[in-house]
This record gives structure tokens, sequence and C-alpha cells, in this order.
């Protein structure tokens, strides 16, 4: 135990040693109207992860100090925690934290978890009271001892091994009572394997797809083919783990088809081992946009806030006040620098039952062109009328494009055929990119022959896709359909403008998706997509009759050349088109199920005016 009375000293500590950077983080607590805040702190090895030792704080604040703010019907104090842990003057982590926590008795405990390999560290930590000029610095040399982590990791299994007694199953071993393993990669469909690897003390695994249970297994292997649908789509899969006597254990899930760019966030499910007394381990699953980061992730129980993290990992000890089974909601709440949020609510204790209202928020791409093929610039929310599945609807907001960042990708067919045509389709989508993206948009490579493969996701360096268009050859058979749903899967999650240009020459010959597949793929996607067919001869029905009615559900155009050098024109149309398309924004009032397609017409108040966009939607997206 070591308390904090004075700042650290380091007065030859240079600018880029760690006790610097922090004393420059921390300059707060060094402002003359800061009043000194003095708490102590007890360092405990805690188990083993990964090979690194799980490493406890225990900060213990004087409250009377403190001030206190009401949440809900709480008196709560709430203090912001940074910290780093260095070793011979190299930073190894930083981190942060923001507490709530009730106001009740002599002192406040804070209960911080770290992961370290074994060796000699010193962790700086700076305390500041959220609602008051009170902040502290401490700094506390320990030892992450391997031997000390072994005992701990021992002690935590008594513990558990108390609780399972409790739940009277057998003495568990030493391993995880589950763990789900799943299909690799993205995109992923069809029938697909999953196995619960789970503890000998485990009777029987119960599996479930998106909360419906599909089968139970009694006996091991815990292993089973799950249909996942014709298209990849976001997909929860979840195990769970019974006893002998038919009592819950342990939960695993997985999420499939997350994608690159969506805002996600999961609570993780709560098992019996994940409780103890008052407090409760909580974690969370979470991907970020590319080009948002995380600001913070607040964790909730019922209305009270229990604390935020800023950083990996998403999992906290907290201190629900609640007693053992009384029910209530954990709720996640992660907001990224763009003021964007994200939100999950997880029941406990609850029964598993509930109704679920959905709102569905619409919007749609709307092209607008006059008789001469020219885009409409002057329209406004009183020239529109929107109709889904023949009902008019109340549109709520109405944008022209070309104030709004624009999501892009590129899909080049790079097959043996392409050979002498794509050194000129390369230098023409570079200069389509240099001309259209803007500081704020992004795009994306991806190429194919007999299997699709992105280049370059989402970015804004001009040089990365230049990089990754340079790196193109032509080589084997097209797999056209399999490339176009790949593409698509890069907007998941991705809202406002999106388009993809796809750029081919032949038939697909290699494809797992069909046809029908891709178009319905289009549809749920809500992306516009752009199909330009070099050398497509006119006998070649089939091929442009599909390429055609991809451009149409999508609210997009087909082009078929047959000069290379007509792909300049083609880019400056599509450039000028993106930039002029009307952004849609509507609430749905129907009540159809999410997983029907919902039919949609846009009118405009106008004589003389050619008007597309997409030809329906699936609420349930991808």
């Amino acid at each position: 135990l070591q308390a904090m009375y004075h700042l650290p000293k380091n007065e030859k500590a240079g600018p880029e040693s760690a006790s610097y950077r922090f004393m420059e983080f921390s300059a707060l607590a060094m402002d003359d109207d800061v009043v000194d805040l003095e708490f102590s702190v007890t360092k405990a090895e805690r188990g083993l992860q990964g090979g690194k030792i799980r490493m406890g704080f225990d900060l213990k604040v004087p409250t009377q100090l403190l001030s206190t703010t009401e949440v809900g019907d709480v008196d709560v104090v709430q203090i912001d925690v940074v910290g780093e842990i260095s070793s011979e003057e190299r930073m190894i982590d930083r981190f942060r934290y923001l507490f709530s926590v009730p106001a009740a008795g002599d002192q406040v405990v804070l209960l911080m978890e770290r992961f370290v390999r074994p060796g000699n560290y010193l962790v700086r930590l700076k305390i500041e009271d959220v609602h008051s000029a009170h902040a502290g610095i401490l700094e506390l040399p320990f030892k992450a001892n391997l031997e000390l982590a072994d005992a701990a990791r021992q002690a935590d299994q008594e513990r558990r091994q108390r609780l399972v007694q409790h739940l009277k199953v057998e003495e568990p071993e030493d391993e995880p009572i589950l763990t789900l393993v799943g299909p690799p990669g993205e995109a992923v469909s069809g029938i697909q394997r999953f196995e619960a690897l789970a503890r000998s003390d485990v009777a029987r695994v119960r599996f479930l797809v998106d909360g419906r249970e599909i089968l139970t297994k009694n006996k091991p292997p815990f292993d089973v083919d799950l249909d996942l649908g014709d298209l990849p789509r976001l997909t929860t899969i979840t195990v769970v783990a019974l006893n002998r006597k038919s009592q819950e254990m342990a939960r695993a899930e997985n999420v499939l088809n997350v994608g690159r760019e969506r805002f996600f966030l999961r609570l993780q499910p709560i098992s019996p081992t994940d409780v103890n007394g008052r407090r409760m381990k909580v974690s969370v699953t979470m991907n970020t946009p590319s080009d948002a980061p995380l600001q913070r992730l607040e964790i909730y129980w019922n209305d009270r806030l229990l604390t935020t993290l800023f950083q990996e990992p998403f999992e906290a000890w907290v201190e629900i006040g609640a007693a053992v089974g009384e029910m209530g909601y954990l709720r996640a709440v992660a907001t990224l620098e763009d003021g964007s949020e994200a939100e999950d609510l997880q029941f406990v204790n609850t029964p598993e039952f509930g109704s679920v209202v959905e709102v569905t928020s619409v919007e749609l791409p709307v092209t607008v062109l006059d008789r001469a093929g020219k885009p409409v610039r002057d329209l406004s929310l009183e020239d529109f009328v929107v109709l889904e599945d023949g009902v008019v609807q109340e549109i709520s907001h109405v944008s022209l494009h070309q104030n709004l960042p624009i999501r892009l990708g590129i899909v080049i067919d790079s097959s043996g055929s392409m050979q002498t045509t794509l050194p000129i389709v390369q230098r023409v989508v570079m200069g389509f990119l240099r001309k259209l993206l803007r500081p704020r948009d992004r795009a994306f490579i991806e190429t194919f022959s007999d299997r699709p493969d992105v280049l370059a996701p989402f970015t804004a360096d001009f040089e990365t896709l230049e990089n990754a268009l340079l790196s193109l050859y032509a080589d084997r058979s097209t797999a056209l359909y399999d490339a176009t749903i790949m593409g698509l899967f890069q907007f998941s999650g991705i809202r406002g403008r999106k388009a993809m240009v796809v750029v081919t020459d032949g038939d697909d010959t290699v494809s797992k998706y069909s046809f029908g597949a891709t178009k319905d793929f289009v549809i749920r996607s809500g992306v516009t997509v752009y199909p330009i067919g070099i050398n497509l001869p006119s006998r070649k029905i089939m091929t442009r009759h599909q390429l055609k009615t991809l451009a149409e559900v999508s609210g997009g155009r087909a082009f078929f050349i047959a000069q290379k050098n007509e792909l300049n024109k083609i880019y400056d149309e599509i450039d000028e088109e993106l930039r002029t398309q009307y952004l849609l924004a509507y609430t749905s009032n129907s009540t159809l199920p999410s997983d029907e397609m919902r039919e949609i017409e846009v009118e405009v108040k106008r004589k003389g005016v050619d008007v597309r966009t997409i030809k329906g939607y699936y609420p349930g997206g991808f």
C-alpha cells in the first residue's frame, strides 16, 4: 500500500521518457486552483490470460472531499482516472476509466485490471473528481509475479468450484467451460460448421441463431452444421452449456458478418461465473468505422452509469448494487468522435420473453434528370412523393448529395480476357478517383478473376488506392456475382451516400452465388450500382440484361462500350450523377415483417423528368 501526497519527482527525465509524458497528460493536477486529493492503491495478481498476468489495481478514495451528483434516485461520485504503466522508462500501457460509484461510506473503491507480462513496472495514476477541483497523482512500483498470478488463478478456480457445487455440477477442470469455434473470414453464408468446445462436466449444449433455438446436442462432440442463408448477413450464433440438472453453466457468442466499417457493439452474455456477489464482469465486443475513432464506452445498470471505458479491453468488474437474482438490465452506449452512437441492451435475471417494436428509418438515393439527360438540382422536399408498397410516406428530410461525403467501391474484372483492356481501366479509374474524391470521401478497390480480392479497404489515402490499382494483372476465369456480393458487403453498416462501379468484359463462369442471389443482395444493400460492360457484343443478351437489372433495382445505370477510350466519358457521367443525387429520408409506417421486401416508388411534381431510385428494400438489411 502506498499513499500519494505529492507529485512524482523526475527532474532528469527527458521529453521521451514515460514519466515526462505522464506529467504532460497529468498537467491538470499542477494547476494552482487544484486541491490535492489523497488516495491509495493496492495491487494484486489476479490470474493469467493468454501468457500475460492479470494485474488488479484497487484505488481507495476518501469521500469527504468528493462532490456528488444525482443519477436517478441515487447519489453518486464520478471520478476520472488516467494512467500509464512503464518499464525502464518505456511506456507499456496507457489507459483511462470514468467511474460512477454510489456515494456511501467513508471511501469509494475503484477496481481496474490491466494485462502485463512478468517483470518489474511502474504504474502512474491521476484521479480527478469530475464535479470539483480535487485531483491527485500517484506512482507505484510493482512486480508482476508469475507465481502469485498462478496462485490467484487457483484461488479463482476454487471460487468457481464453490459456485458450480452450489449449482450441483461436477468439479471443474482448469479450462474454460465453453468456447465457440466458427468459420473464418468475412461474408460467410450457406451451410457452415460450428463447434462448441465444452468442459467434461457439460452435459448438453443448446445452439441458437439470432436468438432462435435450432437444436440441442445431448452428448459430445458438440458440433453442428448451421444454415446461415443464401446471402451473407449479420448473424449471431449463441451456444449455452447446461449441466445434468439442465441448469445453465455458461454462454458463448459469435457475431458473423459485422464488416469492416459497421459501427457495432454487443454486450457479451453474462454467465454464472461472471457474477460474484454484487459485482458483475461486463464484456463488450465492438467494431468502429475506420474514419471515426471511439470517444467513450459507457456501461449502465438500469439508468445508473457504472463505468466509462476508452480503449480495449472493453471489460470491467462493476458494482451493480443489486442483490443476487434481482432483475434489471445492462446497457452499453458507445460514442464516436463524430458524435455517432451505438447501443446494446441485455436483461439480467429476467424471463426469456418480451416484444420489441422496431422503427425503420429509410434513406433513398434519388437521381432526377431532365429531358436532355441533365441532373435537376433545384428540387425541395415539397417536390417529392414517396410511396412504400403503394402507401404515401411522410418525408422528413431531403438533401442534395453534393454536400454529403461519399463511400465509393471500385470493382474491376481482372480475368484473362481483360489483358489488353486492364491498363486503360487502371489509368481511367485513377483519374476518376483523383477527380471525384474529396477529403471526407472514402473508396475501396476490389479485383476479381475466379475469386474476389479486396486490395484496399475503405480509405481516403489516394496513394493506397493507386498502389492497389497498379497491382492488378489479368488471369483466370470470371466470378462476377461473387465479386459483386463481396463488394457490396464492404458497405455493411454504412449509411448515407454509397455507390459501386463494376467493370467487366464477360459472362460469369465460376461464381458460387447465382444471379438471383446477387440481385437480392443489391436490393438489401441499398448501394447504387453502376455496371460498365466493355466489349460486350449485342448477342450477349443475357449478360447485358443482368447488368441492366442490377443497375435498375439499385437506382443506378448500366453502360456498354465498344471502345476503351469511351471510359473517360462514362466516369465523367457517373461523377456528375453522384454529385447531384438527392437523399430522401423517412420513417416507414409499414407493419410488414423485416424479412419481406418493401417496394419503393418516388414521384416528382414536375413534368418531363426521369426519376431513378432503388426498387425496394429489406428492413433487416444485411
